[in-house]
């Protein structure tokens, strides 16, 4: 399994999907999802890529969830097929509902990548962190 990180900066608000959601290429009314603005990202990060763990920066927590990356969009509501190396992105990932409101509980929800200090890390390894 490839390793990747991805900055995490909040949950996508209603207000900003109303704007982006015709971004989003799949219809995944059938799973649970969850919104996420991802800063910068470091890799090129394909669809159905999986992350296992959910670290906050600032207090260096970790815990464990299962996401599966599901579809991309960016701020302009244009959909990637991937999350591009050096992009910011809106990315939706498929969740179970234990780890939703794991998730929610753990992270903002904001309107835009620039109003969120917090600063959280999916990784698809926990190697990095133990």
């Amino acid at each position: 399994m490839a390793e990747y990180s991805l900055l995490i900066l909040g949950i996508v608000s209603e207000n900003t999907m109303m704007r982006i959601s015709k971004g989003f290429k799949k219809d995944l009314d059938a799973y649970c999802t969850i919104n996420l603005f991802c800063s910068y990202s470091e890799y090129d990060i394909p669809i159905n890529a999986e992350f296992n763990c959910l670290i906050n920066l600032q207090t260096q927590s970790a815990i464990a969830i299962k996401t599966t990356l599901a579809d991309i969009t960016q701020g302009w509501g244009l959909p990637f097929d991937f999350i591009p190396k050096g992009h910011k992105t809106i990315s939706r990932f498929i969740v179970s509902k234990f780890d939703l409101k794991v998730i929610e509980r753990e992270i903002p929800i904001i309107d835009l990548w620039e109003s969120s200090d917090n600063k959280f890390e999916l990784l698809s390894s926990r190697r990095d962190f133990l």
